[in-house]
């Protein structure tokens, strides 16, 4: 399994694509149920305020495609 760290280099920085932000509760489930898959939740934590769950994401768009990469630590290939 390959860390963050390598993963934001090899996206973020040597293809330039960026960090879009996260995918609330709601959001997850209606992409979870489009792509007939469980992607998991994180706790977010949030200055202040009861932490919200989560899943963060790098995410770039190639022609009208948005590709996407959840950041995790369970391996998790969708669609293969």
């Amino acid at each position: 399994m390959r860390g963050f760290e390598e993963l934001y280099n090899e996206l973020i920085t040597k293809e330039e694509h960026k960090f879009l932000g996260f995918f609330r509760s709601d959001g997850l489930r209606f992409l979870e149920e489009l792509l007939s898959a469980d992607l998991g939740v994180s706790v977010r934590e949030t200055k202040g305020r009861q932490p919200r769950s989560a899943r963060p994401f790098i995410g770039w768009f190639e022609g009208e495609a948005l590709n996407l990469c959840f950041l995790t630590k369970k391996k998790k290939i969708i669609g293969a």
